[in-house]
């Protein structure tokens, strides 16, 4: 999971905006933007966890039949969504939590429950 988040954080911005961080009346210090659609894969059986960020990759994950992600964990991060590293003592990248425009926050260990619509 430490790999597929820093191979996700350096895909992501510095600069940014963010409805949840102007309706806090904070700055962004030390989190990142997604400027465009990101879509993260986690599949246990394989031991294998990837970010992906090409558009007609991830459209092509949703359009394959349900059977072919059977035991594959998955979260569509919007463009707009906000990304607060979660780091040791050490500063070591361990995961990401996403904030999405609307203030739902959710973390990249966690599987998705449903396929949304591109």
């Amino acid at each position: 999971m430490a790999e597929m988040a820093a191979e996700c954080w350096d895909q992501l911005h510095q600069v940014g905006q963010s409805r949840y961080l102007g309706g806090k009346k904070v700055k962004s210090h030390g989190l990142r933007f997604a400027k465009r659609a990101l879509l993260l894969v986690t599949d246990e059986e394989a031991g294998t966890a990837r970010c992906i960020t090409d558009r007609a990759e991830i459209r092509a994950f949703f359009d394959s039949k349900a059977g072919e992600r059977d035991g594959v964990s998955f979260r569509y991060v919007k463009r707009g969504t906000l990304a607060v590293p979660m780091r040791d003592a050490k500063a070591t990248l361990w995961g990401l939590q996403f904030i999405f425009p609307a203030g739902r926050r959710r973390s990249s260990a966690m599987p998705a429950r449903r396929a949304p619509s591109i």
